[in-house]
């Protein structure tokens, strides 16, 4: 019995197709989960801010976008020698733990509505929660075989923006 050719490359067309929409469907979410979670953490920051403001200073909403932004951008060059689909899977790893880290920020902040605790405690917990960010970053580096140095710029960073701020 001989394939039916034309069906063979009706069926090639079918799957190239698919294949295509879904890596632009892939890209585009890609891209909405990287500006989803960059809004969130600028937010979380914007608002924890305002608690921290008398022992740091207010500061704007759009400062807290620009350093979201800038981490993507500073770290993704560190690795602009790699495929795209490396860069993209760390970026997604990067901002997902931004990501946490400003979930993990929300407990304090309704705290903040209910309670007159001092400054210091919500700094402290700020820096609890930078820290276990800092863990779980070098665990996402790890298990995706990155080289080492992007949690010493991910830290630099981070350390770079505290003494901007103070």
């Amino acid at each position: 019995m001989k394939p039916n050719s034309n069906l063979i490359a009706q069926l090639y067309l079918y799957q190239n197709f698919n294949e295509r929409t879904h890596s632009i469907s892939a890209k585009v979410g890609l891209v909405l989960y990287l500006l989803f979670t960059w809004s969130f953490t600028a937010y979380s920051l914007y608002i924890f801010n305002e608690i921290l403001s008398h022992l740091i200073g207010q500061s704007s909403f759009y400062f807290e976008v620009m350093i979201a932004g800038a981490q993507i951008f500073i770290l993704g060059l560190c690795l602009i020698k790699y495929p795209l689909n490396i860069i993209s899977i760390y970026l997604v790893n990067l901002m997902s733990v931004s990501f946490l880290g400003s979930i993990a920020l929300w407990p304090m902040i309704i705290v903040d509505h209910f309670l007159n605790l001092s400054v210091y405690v919500y700094l402290v917990y700020f820096a609890i929660v930078a820290g276990s960010m800092f863990f779980d970053h070098f665990r996402r580096v790890r298990t995706l075989s990155l080289p080492a140095y992007l949690c010493l710029v991910w830290a630099a960073y981070r350390l770079t923006l505290l003494f901007i701020i103070l």
